[in-house]
């Protein structure tokens, strides 16, 4: 049986009454115990939350630690509330609250269970730059690449919603750098919003590896064409490889075939469309 919470039902929320689970489906049966006996009452799943839950939540880091001691711990460990799907490390992720993080990986929770969107606890943490959340969910073996059911990656979280530091860290993981999301990888998207931060962040990771072969075909194509047209290499559309990031601020010959007076391309951190 789980220790549960009652939310918004008027008779059970006074002073946060508990009780245990007796039975569930389309609703749940829970038995209450206090100074005046015990009673069983019934109500709808969306309306009931573990302690756990609760407590990991509200950064309640002893009641996690003894909820999690409890006999009832292995069934709660991995429990989603019923309308969005959020398990307690999820909940705890979203909201930064490291130590119940720490306590729950420890306990054993699933640091792969998303919520209804797809959104994984790192992916909730990395887009509000908790970033010692994100560091405690990575050494738990969190996928680095988990994208939510729009194909928004961790990392292209990262870049849209400016956190540097969270950035770096997934960069360090070897996150997908040429993932794309609308045609942009995080690079350009952090181009195009202005954050700076994490776009250097990005550049220097793309530095230190060589793109996928896919990627480094169309790179080459491009190059060729734009060389053939005696135009700039369209960057926004096209992640630098080790040699482009290094030289991205230098003013280079044009790649033209012709002969003549020198052009410079433009460089990295120009040319990129906003999001």
């Amino acid at each position: 049986h789980r220790r549960v919470m009652v939310v918004g039902s008027a008779e059970l929320a006074i002073n946060g009454k508990a009780g245990v689970v007796v039975s569930e489906g389309t609703s749940v049966r829970i038995a209450l115990t206090d100074v005046r006996g015990r009673e069983e009452v019934e109500v709808p799943c969306e309306q009931v939350r573990t302690l756990l839950y609760f407590a990991a939540s509200n950064g309640v880091a002893q009641a996690v630690r003894d909820e999690l001691q409890t006999e009832e711990a292995a069934s709660m460990v991995d429990w989603a509330d019923a309308t969005k799907g959020r398990t307690a490390l999820w909940s705890a992720a979203f909201y930064g609250e490291t130590r119940c993080v720490e306590l729950l990986l420890a306990a054993k929770a699933s640091v792969e269970l998303t919520n209804k969107n797809g959104f994984s606890p790192l992916w909730v943490a990395s887009q509000r730059g908790h970033a010692s959340v994100v560091r405690a969910l990575l050494n738990a073996g969190a996928d680095v690449n988990h994208a939510n059911v729009r194909r928004i990656t961790p990392l292209i979280a990262t870049a849209m919603h400016d956190q540097p530091d969270c950035c770096s860290l997934l960069c360090s993981a070897r996150a997908g750098l040429w993932a794309t999301f609308e045609g942009k990888n995080a690079m350009a998207w952090a181009r195009g919003r202005g954050h700076e931060h994490c776009a250097e962040v990005l550049i220097a990771a793309m530095s230190e590896q060589d793109p996928p072969s896919a990627v480094a075909q169309e790179l080459g194509a491009t190059a060729a064409a734009a060389a053939q047209e005696d135009t700039p290499i369209p960057l926004a559309k096209s992640p630098p490889n080790s040699l482009t990031a290094a030289l991205a601020t230098v003013p280079r010959p044009s790649l033209s075939p012709h002969a003549g007076t020198a052009k410079t391309l433009w460089p990295l951190n120009g040319g990129v469309s906003g999001g």
